[in-house]
């Protein structure tokens, strides 16, 4: 029995359907499964549930082809063009679901209809007359066109047929069809159909073919009958279970925004496994006692894994669902999806993988036959447009129908064409012909680059490549990269070794710039300049009064002072004793200093009288410097000697912690060598003169203050109240002829704003410190941007800068900036869990190091063992610092940040990555900078939090801005709370400092389940029309529609009764976008005023309950410059247009209110004393409210939302209806 369950375990899913097939023809009378009966009215035609989801689909796009079933076959010889005219109307009288077509009951139900006798034309195309170089191409791009060519599901039939005639003996026949009627196996069916008439009536003949048992309307009212079946309720029990806690999505990275409703724009790339790799494939299958199709699904289970990181995702695949015998030849739409979870929560072999694999194909196979629509229903996963539910991509293996038919005298083959649609976000279909695989992966063209997808299908080759000559090897063990690519990446791209004084101290490298420009400006600050000369005495003297007060090499020295010349002599007099310095920020609080200076044991606080009340209370010993003039004049100017080696600590700089205490990172003086001396990023000389703004407890201060000191270059120190406007910082930029700097994104955000071309004079522009901004980007790359504009990128533990980015161009569609390659005598690794090499698009962790690295965390050695590891890919004492930062390779071995590792969230079940919906957020034209935070409420759910700063003279719209974001994200993208700040707070450090981000006050929206009745009559309809949809006894105003029962079809009900009672064009996204009633209502009675106010009178337009413009329908609580503003706009409005008038009167475009999901909705002419809404200005056509805006973006045109005109004409006590 064991055996036969093994045998059973590797058949395909198509072999175990054959084989039940069989099984029943063999099997006695008794066991025979119930066959499928006729329908008992033959005037009803039925539809599946995958019909009717197939249906709601279209519907949220009637103009696209991404539906249709496309085919073509080539047939040679003398073809009887009028046979096969007869022929295609024979196949359409002899299937009824060809003849069908689709419309909607006065209850909004959607039927299948039948229509007797249609016409099917086979439309011919004679390419005869084209050059015969042209022809071949002439031909395809017909078939894409025609295959593009969306259907009427209003009118039957729903198939085209066209023959081009490209030679006398040389045709292509395609036949084009719609999903809803047919799947892949109808093609099959219809060809050999096709065939054996063709034959028949070319031979003046009849066909052999006797009329079909059953039609597909028989097996849809069979199906419908066993939906309460208790076998499909256990096999749904199954899928319940086994798809519990998967996550919907699985996270491909994209080279290109994903859009809000997804878009099934797709192309193809072809491949073919080669022959050695297939060979050793079907002999493991054999030897594993599997079948080619398990061992595939594994391997391309396997390859997503490695291709996106992720542990645990749901793949899908399709299924026949012809399980029995009598369905086998019926032309209609069965073909069923299942879901395959694909989980690497642990390492295994390959061949466990296959056997695990195989264990669930044979589940899927056992509960095949609940439609897929029920499953998803079932489990009811969020909503999400922009992507297919559960899954996103699919794998199939197919064997090829046939190369080649001989049918005397035509020969007739295949004829394969692109058809630029993806059904997915990617497909892999592999067609095996018994000896050669060729695959097909089909992707989507709004989310990948052609590149991006040849790339991935190398990937896919090399997996499949390292699986047949590696088969026992450990998942873990096993890479997408071939031999010599893994090389290129661990030692090509990091050859980055180059000459620089690495063998030098900071002491030495100083005093050698000194001594070569002595009477050169070295350090300027608003009260004092000092020459390299003054400088080098000044801080010699400082560092012998140290050393006389018991500082030694290795000492750490605290520097408490503001930034100022004598700041910088400090510095360089610590360095000069061999000690290390630990600069202090004074705005540290006092228990936070207390910390760092008790955990570096400081042997001297360097700073000032006037700072010393702000020192904590503790004892340490101090040296006050403006009461040590004399002792400093005593002391000899000459150099002491240099104590210090390259390894010596030159500095710890704190960072925040986990734990919360800042741990202390210490930099040797090397590493601070290796960053400003002959290095690749920038070119700094004498002639330089770089800009000090970076708080000196900040790392970036090391590449400001060493960058210039150590290549004679001039430093200016930008005071804090410089820092603080924008103005007098470009001001100053041009005042000290500014050459290098470096700024933190926020700051240069800022600055960019306001003065984008502020940077044209400065050589070397730098930023960094978080992830840049793309649009600020462009911005500045469009208004004089400076000759070298800089994306730098690097940890305080590898010496401020790791990689840097220079930066050209950014595409219109980019919404991200690269990081760059290492910096010369830097190293960096893109590496998995287990330290192996990600290829280029595939994330992973980064790993950085060579001479930058840092010594390590002072005092942590269980925290130095963790984030300072050994590099598998050098001499053992040489280490990698793991940044936490998830990051891929570009290409041309370039660095892409991605996110935090550690800072991903999760909203009801969906990972967002908070940065997507800044980049949104900060597209909106009221919006000058945003922050995106995931806050938790009081029971304990996260919610998303926007902190957004209003551009000048802009009014942000709370509620205008959700509208918007409809637009670009999913629902659980958009904020719950927008908090208005008048500027983004920043840390110490010139980051974004998040913990002083307030927390928003939870409001209503916590209550939402909270019952609340219809308040008017449109309400009232709308509540009446859910109960009945939804079945429920009870339902309020702010219950959502889909939170309470409601699903896709559900909608489409909704709609189309909608449509049916008011007599208007209603969108089925409408439902997506104000799922709930109060929302849906205001939709409808701004959008569909006039209907609305026919039925439920005209109270029922301007009643629906949104407090913030109407208070219980009368008047309303209006905001006083709104009113200004209005009559403002008002008041010079002629009440007519003259007639010598030759310029357009001004418009006044009125749109919906908020979060409704509407846009246009009236226009206000000038001298048109009425309202109107012309169907052709539904902005709903638009696919991107940059489309919008550009539509309607004249001079002269005024936006206003209708709801809050009307309340303030009311209040004027001005006729709203007559304007």
């Amino acid at each position: 029995m064991s055996d036969i369950v093994d045998k059973l375990k590797n058949l395909t899913p198509e072999q175990l359907e054959l084989l039940r097939k069989k099984m029943s023809a063999k099997a006695p009378a008794k066991t025979e499964p119930e066959r499928i009966p006729k329908r008992e009215d033959q005037s009803v035609y039925p539809m599946t549930a995958a019909q009717k989801r197939l249906w709601f689909l279209q519907q949220l796009d009637s103009s696209s082809a991404f539906y249709s079933i496309p085919s073509a076959v080539r047939i040679r010889g003398m073809l009887n063009v009028a046979a096969m005219e007869q022929t295609i109307q024979r196949i359409v009288q002899r299937h009824e679901v060809l003849r069908s077509y689709y419309t909607t009951s006065p209850s909004g139900q959607v039927q299948q209809n039948i229509e007797p006798s249609p016409v099917l034309p086979l439309t011919i195309i004679d390419l005869t007359t084209v050059a015969e170089d042209k022809r071949e191409k002439e031909t395809r791009s017909l078939l894409t066109q025609i295959a593009l060519t969306p259907f009427d599901l209003t009118k039957a039939p729903l198939l085209s047929a066209t023959l081009i005639r490209r030679q006398h003996d040389d045709f292509v026949l395609m036949l084009n069809l719609h999903h809803i009627i047919a799947d892949g196996w109808t093609i099959g069916i219809l060809l050999n159909e096709i065939m054996m008439i063709y034959r028949a009536i070319a031979a003046q003949q009849a066909d052999s073919l006797s009329e079909p048992s059953l039609q597909f309307a028989d097996y849809a009212a069979w199906l419908e009958k066993r939906a309460t079946d208790e076998n499909l309720d256990r096999q749904l029990d199954y899928w319940e279970e086994y798809l519990q806690g998967m996550p919907a999505n699985l996270d491909m990275i994209t080279d290109f925004q994903r859009p809000a409703i997804q878009s099934h724009k797709g192309r193809q790339i072809k491949f073919r496994i080669p022959q050695h790799v297939v060979d050793a494939l079907r002999r493991q299958s054999r030897a594993h006692n599997t079948s080619l199709y398990n061992l595939l699904m594994a391997a391309t289970q396997l390859f997503l894994f490695k291709y996106t990181q992720q542990k645990d995702f749901g793949i899908g695949a399709p299924i026949a669902n012809r399980n029995r015998k009598d369905v086998e030849d019926i032309v209609g739409f069965f073909v069923n999806t299942v879901v395959l979870r694909a989980e690497f929560m642990q390492d295994m072999t390959f061949d466990e993988l296959i056997e695990r694999v195989r264990q669930h194909i044979l589940s899927a196979t056992e509960n095949q036959d609940v439609p897929f629509e029920r499953i998803v229903e079932s489990l009811a996963p969020q909503r999400d447009l922009s992507r297919s539910p559960l899954f996103q991509v699919m794998f199939d293996l197919q064997r090829t129908p046939f190369r080649s038919v001989n049918l005397d005298p035509l020969i007739i083959d295949l004829y394969d064409f692109d058809i630029e649609i993806s059904k997915f976000d990617m497909l892999f279909l592999l067609l095996d012909d018994g000896e050669q695989i060729e695959g097909t992966l089909e992707y989507n063209s709004e989310l990948f680059r052609e590149t991006t997808v040849e790339q991935c299908a190398s990937y896919y080759l090399t997996l499949l490549s390292h699986l047949a000559e590696n088969p026992t090897k450990r998942i873990s063990e096993l890479s997408l990269l071939l031999p010599e690519q893994e090389q290129q990446i661990i030692h090509d791209w990091n050859a980055t070794q180059t000459e620089y004084p690495r063998d030098k101290t900071l002491a030495h490298l100083f005093e050698q710039a000194a001594a070569v420009f002595p009477h050169a400006v070295a350090v300027t600050d608003p009260i004092e300049a000092v020459t390299y000369k003054e400088l080098n005495e000044r801080a010699n003297r400082l560092s012998r009064l140290l050393m006389d007060n018991g500082v030694i090499p290795g000492s750490n020295v605290a520097i408490y002072m503001e930034r100022s010349v004598e700041m910088i002599i400090a510095v360089v007099a610590v360095i000069k004793a061999g000690a290390c310095y630990v600069p202090l920020d004074l705005a540290y609080p006092a228990h936070r200093l207390a910390f760092m200076l008790q955990d570096t044991k400081a042997h001297i606080v360097l700073t000032h009288s006037s700072l010393i009340d702000k020192l904590p209370a503790e004892q340490f010993n101090m040296m006050l410097l403006d009461h040590q003039r004399q002792s400093l004049e005593m002391q000899e100017a000459g150099n002491p000697s240099d104590s210090a080696s390259p390894l010596s600590p030159a500095y710890i700089i704190y960072t925040s912690g986990s734990t919360g205490l800042p741990k202390g990172v210490v930099v040797p003086q090397r590493a601070i060598v290796r960053l400003v001396k002959n290095t690749n990023y920038v070119d700094l000389t004498p002639d330089h003169i770089i800009a000090q703004v970076s708080n000196s407890a900040f790392d970036a201060a090391t590449f400001e203050i060493w960058g210039a000191l150590l290549n004679g270059a001039k430093l200016v120190i930008f005071p804090k109240d410089v820092l603080l406007s924008s103005r007098l910082f470009v001001e100053q930029l041009n005042e000290q002829r500014i050459s290098a700097m470096f700024l933190t994104v926020a700051y240069f955000n800022q600055i960019a704003r306001e003065f984008p071309g502020a940077f044209k004079s400065v050589k070397y522009c730098m930023f960094g410190g978080e992830a840049a901004d793309a649009a600020t980007i462009r911005h500045v790359l469009k208004n004089d941007p400076p000759p070298s504009l800089i994306n730098a990128y690097g940890p305080t533990e590898n010496t401020t800068f790791s990689n840097c980015y220079e930066i050209h161009r950014v595409d219109d569609k980019s919404n991200n900036i690269p990081i760059g390659k290492p910096i010369a005598n830097s190293t960096c690794y893109v590496l998995d869990e287990h330290l192996h090499i990600c290829p280029p698009g595939v994330p992973g962790e980064l790993f950085v190091g060579g001479d930058g690295l840092a010594l390590g965390y002072h005092n942590r050695p269980e925290l130095n063992a963790e984030r300072f590891v050994a590099n598998p890919f050098s001499t053992p004492d040489n280490r990698l610092y793991r940044t936490g930062d998830l990051v891929r390779y570009l290409p041309d071995g370039a660095v892409e940040f991605l996110a935090r590792i550690d800072q991903q969230v999760k909203i009801r079940g969906f990972r967002i990555e908070l940065g997507e919906i800044e980049y949104q957020v900060k597209q909106h034209s009221s919006i000058a900078d945003a922050v995106v935070l995931a806050r938790e409420n009081r029971l304990g759910e996260k919610q998303l939090a926007a902190y957004v700063v209003p551009a000048a003279d802009a009014d942000v719209d709370i509620d205008a801005m959700r509208t918007f974001l409809a637009e670009k994200l999913p629902d659980y993208m958009i904020p719950a709370f927008f908090i208005k700040m008048q500027v983004i707070p920043l840390n110490a450090n010139g980051k974004v400092d998040r913990q002083a981000l307030p927390d928003p006050a939870m409001d209503q929206s916590l209550s939402r389940s909270e019952y609340i009745a219809p308040r008017n009559a449109l309400e009232t309809y709308l509540v009446a029309v859910w109960q009945e949809i939804l079945g429920l006894e009870r339902i309020g105003v702010y219950d959502h529609f889909f939170d309470i029962g409601g699903n896709s079809l559900k909608a489409a009900m909704l709609v189309n009764r909608l449509q049916s009672e008011l007599h208007e064009d209603v969108h089925v996204a409408s439902v997506f976008k104000a799922p709930r009633i109060a929302e849906f209502a205001l939709y409808a009675a701004e959008y569909y005023g006039q209907a609305v106010s026919e039925r439920f009178g005209k109270e029922a337009a301007t009643k629906v309950a949104d407090s913030r413009f109407i208070d219980n329908g009368v008047g309303g609580k209006v905001d006083a410059k709104d009113v200004k503003e209005f009559r403002r706009i008002i008041t010079p409005l002629a009440p007519r247009t003259k007639p010598s008038s030759s310029r357009n009167p001004r418009a006044i475009f009125v749109l919906s209110p908020p979060r409704s999901g509407s846009t246009l909705l009236r226009v206000m002419l000038a001298g048109n004393q009425r309202l109107f809404s012309p169907p052709e200005l539904d902005l709903l056509s638009f696919n991107t409210l940059q489309e919008r805006r550009s539509a309607f973006s004249e001079p002269g045109l005024e936006i206003w939302l209708q709801a809050p005109i009307r309340a303030i004409m009311e209040l004027l006590n001005l006729n709203a209806d007559a304007a």
